[in-house]
């Protein structure tokens, strides 16, 4: 469940403009982990976005690798689409 998870997230961010997915994308050597920023946004920038529009708490990498998303078997597909739908809102 955590790998289906982390693909699907990884699968959504990859159809995303100015998303840029820094952890690997080789299904082989992934699991629950994506790296990811959106171009003129820093870590903390994002992790603050997405705790004030719907208290979700991925986690601040830095200012270049953006945000550390980890999901788990007790997150849903519902959870991962609430993020996505910020991500896609500011990657205009």
């Amino acid at each position: 469940r955590v790998k289906f998870l982390g693909k699907y997230l990884r699968d959504e961010l990859k159809k995303i403009p100015k998303v840029k997915i820094y952890s690997p994308t080789d299904e082989n050597m992934c699991a629950g982990i994506t790296v990811y920023n959106v171009d003129g946004w820093t870590g903390p920038k994002l992790q603050e976005l997405m705790w004030n529009r719907d208290k979700l708490r991925p986690r601040s990498s830095d200012d270049i690798h953006g945000l550390r998303h980890s999901t788990h078997i007790y997150n849903s597909i519902g959870d991962i689409d609430r993020c996505l739908k910020i991500i896609r809102e500011i990657a205009v």
